[in-house]
């Protein structure tokens, strides 16, 4: 994305690759739900008799068919990708090429690690994917917890409907307002921005505990969506500007795939860590709800640090990096 987009189009472009991954992300849970165990899907015994017997091989082994599925997934986006998508790499060098020689600051032997603005943005990008899998992993059980312990104790139902109005959320936001929003404000202002709103959001969400164990219940459950939609826009600008900002901070157009693939291995520890870090963290907040009082902030506290070290470390960056290379 960032060796066929230009300054022009640049936000469209990785909004876009969000929104993709947004929709991916939707879809895919909701047709491994369908898919898996068919035996016991009325759906499945009433159009599909012939598959669904005792000595079916999808009645054995009953994850084998989202597996399929997935697999034909992988194998078209193979086919696509190897004899359908031109090669973007060598037209962006030629394109590019006169530029970088006329910048005699770039020094094309270099170590990516002497890129410090990408191991910054690498940083960030590191940081943002810690916050939201903390948040991601500590929302659904803040929900399904009992009101006594400081959750909602809301059903899988009422969990769905609140993480489905996020999906939404994103779909709209990522593809109708983020690009706008660039434009306008530019991509620093516009992360520190979502970095600040983040920060106080995360610390927001739990106040609907107090209102379910307060009796207001219906007033919970409006104060979770207007939390998580306000989570799902700043999300939205959080990521897309990361991935701006680690494409801006390439210095050689031969580096931009080596610095990508860093940041996304900082990204993937990030999330590998985040979940435990969650999971330990509501732990403990349920542990102390008889010794430490408003105790269900603990993990959200987490995400919110998280974001706000996200936000000092971006007034660190060059400002040049608003503009695209």
């Amino acid at each position: 994305v960032g060796d066929c987009t230009n300054k022009v189009n640049q936000a469209r472009g990785f909004s876009i690759l969000a929104l993709m991954w947004g929709i991916g992300s939707t879809i895919g849970p909701t047709a491994a739900g369908l898919l898996c165990k068919p035996g016991e899907s009325t759906i499945a015994r009433q159009f599909f008799p012939d598959f669904i017997h005792p000595h079916s091989i999808l009645i054995t082994f009953p994850y084998l068919l989202p597996c399929l599925v997935q697999s034909l997934v992988a194998t078209l986006a193979f086919i696509v990708t190897f004899f359908i998508l031109d090669e973007t790499r060598w037209t962006s060098v030629n394109n590019n090429n006169n530029q970088l020689n006329q910048h005699s600051t770039v020094n094309h032997n270099a170590s990516i690690v002497d890129n410090t603005e990408a191991m910054k943005c690498t940083a960030l990008f590191g940081l943002v994917a810690l916050t939201w899998i903390i948040h991601d992993e500590t929302f659904p059980l803040f929900c399904a917890s009992p009101v006594r312990s400081g959750g909602l104790g809301l059903n899988a139902s009422e969990i769905g409907i609140i993480l489905s109005s996020s999906g939404i959320t994103l779909i709209l936001f990522q593809f109708f307002v983020f690009p706008p929003l660039c434009h306008r404000f530019g991509i620093l202002l516009l992360f520190r921005t979502s970095c600040f709103i983040s920060s106080l959001t995360f610390l927001l969400v739990p106040i609907s505990g107090i209102f379910m164990h307060s009796g207001y219940s219906r007033s919970a459950f409006t104060w979770c969506l207007f939390c998580i939609t306000l989570r799902t826009s700043c999300a939205c600008i959080c990521f897309t500007c990361v991935f701006l900002l680690i494409n801006n901070s390439v210095q050689d157009v031969n580096t931009r795939g080596k610095i990508n693939g860093i940041a996304q291995t900082v990204a993937s520890i990030a999330r590998t860590i985040g979940p435990f870090i969650a999971g330990m963290l509501w732990s403990i907040a349920v542990q102390s709800q008889n010794t430490l009082r408003f105790h269900q902030w603990i993990p959200f506290l987490a995400s919110s640090t998280s974001i706000t070290c996200a936000w000092f470390i971006s007034f660190k960056l060059d400002p040049a990096l608003d503009a695209h290379k």
